[in-house]
């Protein structure tokens, strides 16, 4: 990479450490009959673990990882989501349940099959952007319906992220974002032989790591962070297209 924003990650993230560990104190399930929306909680503790990883405390991280997936698991176990009191906000939810078991299980292995939760929960987003949101197409649905594209890549299905890329819908909004992704899943393992694209891919990449990148547009940063990371490893970094998590993880910060 052409800089580093280890330092910065560790700058930013080291005096929260203490604030970190008494997060992990607390009881997961505060709340959870009133808590409107239990899958962000998942989703916030996912990114508390990568936040973590990126300042090289690794205890904290996966303890993070771990009450992710219990949160994940009591969610699905109780059937949560389906019930009218959610009904509002599915199938997205579903979605973020899914992408933060598929996350948390790439460090935690044999936690699901990730693949299978992963296009799973990239339909939860389409569906959601597409038939639920109908006629809407602002900034913020479009990070959505990228999110499902993302997660396709990282699945491996390559045919089901042209397949979405096909909307004729304009990203104005996240143009640069949406030009890498099309090249992607054109070019499958092809990409990283284009120079130009290399580079485009390379700077858009270094921006979004960046501890302090602030899009002017709405963005899940944290998860877009992640997902870009994970997109490197696998069509620049990895040899056979298999992703190594930890080493996603190393790069994003490195």
């Amino acid at each position: 990479m052409r800089r580093s924003v280890y330092e910065a990650w560790k700058n930013k993230l080291l005096p929260e450490k203490d604030g970190y560990r008494e997060v992990l104190s607390w009881d997961p399930f505060r709340d959870w009959e009133i808590n409107r929306m239990p899958e962000s909680r998942s989703d916030s503790y996912l990114i508390f673990a990568h936040e973590c990883s990126y300042a090289s405390l690794e205890q904290p991280a996966d303890e993070f990882l771990r009450q992710a997936l219990t949160i994940c698991g009591r969610i699905e176990e109780e059937n949560k989501l389906a019930t009218p009191r959610f009904e509002n906000r599915y199938p997205f939810n579903k979605g973020v349940l899914l992408r933060a078991k598929a996350y948390c299980s790439g460090i935690l292995p044999a936690a699901c099959e990730i693949v299978k939760e992963l296009l799973e929960a990239s339909s939860c987003f389409e569906t959601w952007c597409v038939e639920v949101l109908k006629g809407l197409w602002d900034d913020q649905v479009q990070s959505y319906y990228l999110g499902a594209v993302r997660m396709a890549l990282i699945a491996g299905d390559v045919k089901r992220a042209q397949e979405l890329l096909k909307k004729k819908k304009r990203f104005s909004g996240h143009s640069e974002q949406h030009h890498l992704l099309q090249e992607l899943a054109e070019r499958d393992q092809s990409f990283k032989e284009d120079k130009v694209l290399f580079e485009e891919f390379e700077s858009f990449f270094d921006t979004v790591r960046d501890p302090h990148y602030k899009p002017q547009v709405f963005s899940e940063t944290a998860i877009l962070r992640l997902e870009i990371g994970l997109l490197w490893d696998k069509y620049v970094t990895s040899d056979d297209g298999q992703i190594d998590w930890r080493r996603a993880i190393r790069t994003i910060a490195s």
